[in-house]
């Protein structure tokens, strides 16, 4: 919100990190959170920017920056850029992350790529069982693409977590498939 506290203190990191990285005194660390905080300030152009910069840079930061740059691209809404960037991402980590796993789904599901984004969301929640999120990832997909039954077979089962999202879900597909009375 412009004219808070935090969005002058805020402007005033940008201020700093701007004139560090003017000298070439920022770490790659900081870097990395002068990336973060362009964010922060909706300068998602100047945030790419500086994230392709480290990139060029350091080619052993690829891995990094895909990520980064997927958030970007997932915040501002741009499926086909998320999708493109990540879509290799499961084969190509040995140890996959699930931020990145279920921006990917995310992603799929928004350009209708059912198939993809049933086997990224099933890979995520057998990766990460206990996630709500993985759980409402696979439930959705299910829903929207395969089959609303087996997401409601899903969301019936004990959780470690409950959460109000999922419990919103469960009750659109118990109508949605008609089971409103056992």
């Amino acid at each position: 919100e412009p004219g808070t506290r935090e969005a002058r203190l805020l402007e005033r990191a940008l201020a700093h990190f701007a004139a560090q990285a003017a000298q070439g005194q920022l770490s790659l660390r900081m870097r990395y959170e002068y990336a973060a905080a362009l964010q922060l300030a909706e300068r998602y152009a100047e945030a790419r920017r500086l994230l392709e910069a480290i990139a060029r840079a350091d080619p052993s930061q690829t891995g990094r920056t895909r990520l980064a740059l997927s958030e970007i691209y997932a915040r501002l809404g741009d499926w086909q850029n998320t999708y493109e960037i990540l879509r290799g991402y499961p084969e190509e980590e040995p140890d996959p992350q699930v931020a990145p796993l279920l921006r990917l789904g995310e992603a799929q599901r928004q350009l209708r790529l059912g198939l993809g984004a049933l086997t990224v969301a099933t890979a995520a929640w057998q990766r990460f069982p206990d996630s709500t999120r993985t759980l409402e990832a696979l439930a959705l997909t299910r829903a929207n693409f395969d089959s609303p039954e087996e997401a409601l077979l899903l969301l019936s089962k004990p959780r470690v977590f409950q959460d109000r999202d999922l419990d919103r879900l469960e009750a659109v597909l118990l109508f949605r498939t008609e089971r409103l009375a056992e």
